[in-house]
């Protein structure tokens, strides 16, 4: 299996959020799924250096904007990352796979 860097960033875009920080990030694979910018974070291009700059400078001159995206990543991270929310979604899964294969099954 060879490894991906990206899964790793939004591990920690969420843990960060989590954690109550107003996150800025990048559009790597998987944070724009997490981070709706302006929302709950701030998103920039990944090769858009002045953007991330401007992104950052936004949370250090503005405490309001700071808090209220810190605030909504928190709740929207425990809203859908919680871990029995995650736990149910796996559960899930399984429960398709199951009944897929057991249709399969009475199919063939």
């Amino acid at each position: 299996m060879e490894y991906c860097p990206c899964v790793s960033v939004a591990s920690v875009v969420i843990e960060a959020m989590a954690c109550g920080a107003a996150v800025v990030a990048t559009m790597a694979v998987g944070v724009p799924e997490v981070i709706c910018s302006g929302v709950n974070g701030l998103l920039v291009r990944p090769d858009d250096y002045e953007g991330m700059r401007e992104a950052v400078r936004k949370l250090i001159l503005d405490p309001a904007l700071r808090a209220r995206l810190a605030h909504a990543g928190e709740r929207s991270v425990k809203d859908r990352f919680a871990p029995e929310k995650v736990l149910l979604k796996v559960v899930d899964i399984y429960e398709e796979l199951s009944e897929r294969t057991l249709l399969r099954r009475v199919v063939t």
